[in-house]
């Protein structure tokens, strides 16, 4: 059997890329409009990437369509790069959210890519090298989001590149490859703070390095040029500092709480709650990481590695060892998240890359024959096959089932409600009320509006709607004809200006003249 193969692997890895994301429905998934698990943060997205494409807008001065507290629609959350990047490619290519979608896909491509000539460099098996990143890809919370609109998963992908810049920079002692990997982790931490955690790993092995050689001398060193890795930790750090600096800064100065900057820790939960939250993980999200199947071969395999440690080299063992112990952090400090969330993990997905590359390697020396056998391979392959099974029912559950359900039944409509808006009169910057909606931006985006939703403000009084008014909303646009029959709204259904599906608009700007 050829087992390596590296002038095509690359093909053969793309090959083999291109047939799964066709199971998965990619095809299908990249025309649609926002929706399924997790629309709300989507539409927050998309709704920054579309301001900066209609108004032009400064990089530092990113914008949502929801006017939020202040009447600007100010915020930020994650470093919008990607954002910006989207909105150039949609004045030179249009406004299609496919291109976005495309986007994020070829950087989690890049970085599977790159992990698997990484691996295969490691190991010297081609094999080997295509199962580990394609198994990888069927994290079902990975899959789905790599196709989508959020930065988790771009931030995941630059850790990955990362490391595998590192390996190079290890190997080859280059240090252009130390610079090009703390590049990556850079913009990993830029887009999201658990991905700064890499970066965070790789500065402590090197003050733990440093101080070593100042008691013993002759030790190997990974860093042999500490003034040349000392410099570009400090840059990174400084940079990553600044941009959160920042970030919280605008946020204080137009709409604070509009989007989470922080920690939401466990321990602001009542027992009751704590109980609730890990019901929802065990219930749900548990298999949103990985099947209950390779959850379980990830800890078998993970006992073997420490079994084998003293022939492993410490930096592997010692970097799985702090993963875990970061991903216990970040369950701790962002639980309260997990009750509704499974993206706030999936940086994480990068101890699994670690658990398997080092348990190759280690199989490799240990049990050459195990290692080589075709059976081993045979046995992987229908790992791989099984996995990518339950992950297509899973990702086809999420657009189609309980997941989705509330966007086919009320907000579905709003995808293409927005020529007839325009056809009404209702201009871009027309302020309106879009209820009900509780989210910031979903209804809103959808509808390509300014305005306003019940986020912030429950709506549930006449006094909540004039006030709206008096701050130029001209208006109301609702999905849910139950809410008709409510006596507060009464008093702006005088005026009824169009019907579109299930949805109802009246103009508000006679009301209280």
């Amino acid at each position: 059997m050829i087992k390596y193969f590296p002038k095509f692997s690359g093909l053969t890895f793309l090959i083999f890329f291109l047939i799964i994301i066709f199971i998965y429905n990619f095809s299908e998934i990249f025309t649609m409009r926002p929706q399924g698990l997790h629309q709300w943060r989507q539409c927050d997205c998309l709704s920054i990437t579309s301001n900066y494409y209609y108004n032009n807008l400064n990089f530092f001065e990113p914008e949502v369509n929801n006017r939020a507290f202040d009447g600007t629609g100010k915020t930020v959350s994650d470093f919008p790069i990607f954002y910006y990047i989207t909105a150039i490619l949609w004045k030179i290519f249009g406004q299609h959210e496919y291109i976005f979608r495309i986007l994020d896909l070829a950087i989690v491509f890049a970085a599977l890519f790159f992990l698997m000539k990484t691996i295969e460099d490691f190991v010297q098996d081609s094999v080997w090298a295509l199962l580990i990143p394609l198994l990888l890809f069927t994290s079902p919370m990975l899959v789905y989001y790599s196709n989508n609109f959020l930065m988790n998963v771009p931030s995941l992908s630059f850790d990955i590149i990362g490391w595998c810049f590192f390996y190079k920079f290890y190997k080859n002692k280059k240090y252009k490859f130390l610079y090009l990997s703390f590049g990556s982790f850079l913009l990993a931490g830029l887009l999201k703070m658990t991905g700064f955690m890499s970066f965070g790993i790789i500065s402590f092995v090197f003050v733990v390095e440093f101080i070593q050689n100042f008691r013993k001398k002759d030790t190997e060193k990974i860093f042999f040029k500490p003034l040349q890795t000392i410099i570009p930790i400090a840059i990174v750090g400084i940079i990553v500092l600044l941009w959160y600096l920042f970030a919280i800064k605008y946020n204080n100065t137009y709409n604070r709480n509009l989007f989470l900057i922080g920690i939401i820790p466990i321990w602001d939960l009542s027992n009751e709650k704590i109980l609730e939250v890990i019901e929802h993980i065990r219930v749900i999200w548990i298999r949103a990481y990985f099947s209950k199947h390779l959850q379980l071969l990830a800890i078998l395999l993970t006992i073997f590695i420490f079994i084998k440690s003293k022939k492993i080299s410490k930096f592997f063992t010692t970097t799985i060892i702090l993963y875990s112990l970061g991903f216990i952090a970040s369950l701790l400090f962002w639980f309260q998240a997990l009750i509704h969330h499974d993206y706030y993990l999936i940086n994480f997905l990068i101890i699994w890359t670690f658990i398997f590359a080092t348990f190759a390697f280690t199989l490799k020396n240990e049990y050459p024959k195990i290692f080589n056998s075709i059976i081993t391979k045979i046995i992987l392959l229908i790992i791989l096959i099984y996995n990518i099974t339950l992950t297509t029912n899973n990702i086809d559950d999420r657009y189609t089932g309980w997941m989705n359900s509330h966007h086919l039944e009320y907000t579905k409509s709003l995808e293409t409600i927005t020529p007839y808006l325009r056809e009404l009169g209702i201009e871009r910057d027309d302020l309106v009320v879009s209820i009900p909606d509780g989210s910031i931006n979903i209804s809103l985006y959808l509808m390509n509006q300014k305005g306003y939703t019940n986020f912030g403000n429950k709506m549930l009084d006449s006094m909540s709607f004039a006030s709206k008014i008096e701050q130029g909303c001209k208006y109301l646009i609702i999905n849910d004809t139950a809410l008709l029959k409510q006596d507060y709204i009464q008093p702006f259904l005088k005026e009824k200006i169009g019907e579109y599906q299930n949805i109802n608009i009246y103009n508000l700007q006679n009301i209280l003249k």
